[in-house]
């Protein structure tokens, strides 16, 4: 869980949801927000059980009832008046986590694992074994780059869906694929945010390095 990204959001809750008795996380193009309402299933993160207590009978008791994980999402649990709070994320999203809101979890979930997962569910496409290490393209590697031929991707020059576009964000070599689903709509997942689908911003064409596609694809 990206838990570092909801001390941020203690204040809110403390401050503007302490009459309630369950909160959620909504995904804001990879941003969590507090909300009241039950987000849509792609802009679903958690759940967050505000408690007057943070004790760890009281945590098995939530943790343990199946019911709590709306959706089959993580749930957390936040002591009112503190900044105390613990977390649980299910066993099925752990073992086949969504494509929308997975927390940012280097080599687990990641840009990488996105998109391996994409094409073996989508498309039935394997992506071949290879290793990497976090923040790579700082260390004088070229991941991306390196192995798209071996996995079966070559350059284009105009988009398809489930083409991949190639960003280099905050680096001179390609370090993020986003999964292009048609109509300006991406599937990505950016460093310390939650995956999520968006429609193409402004901002991302600076960072665009190139379209590939899968030569299963063609």
């Amino acid at each position: 869980m990206n838990i570092e990204l909801v001390n941020g959001l203690i204040t809110d809750i403390a401050t503007n949801y302490s009459a309630h008795d369950k909160v959620y996380l909504k995904n804001d193009r990879g941003d969590a927000v507090v909300v009241v309402e039950q987000p849509a299933d792609d802009d679903f993160i958690a759940t967050i059980y505000p408690t007057d207590v943070l004790h760890p009978g009281l945590v098995l008791d939530i943790t343990r009832d199946e019911t709590k994980y709306i959706n089959g999402r993580p749930i957390i649990i936040y002591c009112k008046g503190t900044t105390m709070y613990d977390f649980s994320i299910p066993l099925g999203f752990q073992m086949a986590a969504p494509y929308c809101g997975r927390p940012f979890i280097h080599k687990k979930w990641d840009c990488f694992t996105l998109l391996k997962d994409y094409y073996k569910r989508e498309l039935s496409v394997e992506m071949p074994p290879v290793e990497y290490f976090d923040e790579w393209w700082n260390k004088g590697q070229d991941f991306y780059h390196t192995t798209s031929g071996v996995a079966g991707f070559y350059p284009v020059t105009e988009l398809k869906v489930h083409d991949v576009i190639a960003m280099r964000v905050g680096s001179q070599v390609f370090n993020h694929s986003a999964i292009y689903l048609g109509g300006d709509k991406i599937l990505h997942h950016l460093g310390g945010k939650f995956s999520c689908i968006e429609t193409i911003r402004p901002a991302f064409f600076k960072f665009m390095y190139g379209y590939y596609r899968h030569k299963d694809l063609a």
